[in-house]
């Protein structure tokens, strides 16, 4: 009779490697985001944030992807105001991510408790 796993461990992409490049690919889009909206390119700084809130909602990212919409949205009314917060707000989400994925050894960004 097989061992049922929660639901988590059965779940592909909570694997170390699909997160870690899940990570890197966030940390790009990001990137690439702060360009554009820096370079005052709605157009582009919508289909990042597209790209974005594919990929934060396929890895279960709620807080990220709802804030890739926001840019998104934003982006698409050439709203710079409400841009610029939801940039704050996807670096923030960027950064927690990061603390929060496992290292090279399976362990997690966080600090030991010991």
């Amino acid at each position: 009779m097989p061992i049922l796993m929660p639901l988590d461990e059965q779940d592909p992409l909570r694997a170390p490697r699909l997160q870690r490049l899940f990570l890197a690919d966030c940390q790009a889009l990001l990137l690439r985001l702060r360009e554009s909206v820096a370079q005052v390119d709605h157009a582009e700084s919508a289909r990042i944030a597209h790209s974005l809130k594919g990929s934060a909602g396929q890895f279960g990212e709620a807080a990220l992807e709802a804030s890739a919409a926001l840019m998104e949205r934003a982006a698409v009314d050439s709203d710079v105001t409400t841009m610029v917060a939801a940039l704050l707000q996807l670096e923030m989400h960027g950064s927690i991510l990061a603390a929060r994925q496992p290292g090279p050894s399976g362990q997690s960004g966080k600090p030991d408790d010991a």
